[in-house]
């Protein structure tokens, strides 16, 4: 992802701000291990979520596939929550996986 980056440390891991072209906002958390727990992003249009969600995109795709409803998206599987929603030109969304995220981070914090 081409994009320009922001290092924030935080107490209990560190923020990874990319601001991507078509003013897209990507942020990663990643843990004191090294390890990217969530994701989160923002912007007119959706960021290019094969690149961001990398080895969990299958899974996502395929529980796309399974929805029938239409709207926002809100999927819980084993070992991965993705939520998106929003409206044309203001769309959001988070992933993240709860079995890595640190002790001290509650879900709410992804955003």
């Amino acid at each position: 992802m081409r994009a320009e980056v922001r290092v924030t440390p935080r107490a209990a891991y560190t923020l990874h701000e990319l601001q991507a072209q078509g003013n897209v906002a990507v942020r990663e958390y990643v843990s004191p291990a090294g390890k990217v727990f969530a994701v989160a992003w923002s912007g007119p249009t959706r960021p290019d979520l094969q690149q961001v969600l990398g080895t969990y995109y299958p899974q996502f795709q395929h529980a796309v596939e399974q929805r029938r409803a239409r709207g926002p998206i809100n999927i819980h599987l084993p070992g991965l929550v993705v939520q998106m929603g929003g409206h044309q030109r203001a769309l959001r969304g988070r992933a993240y996986i709860p079995e890595m995220i640190p002790d001290a981070v509650s879900p709410q914090e992804i955003k």
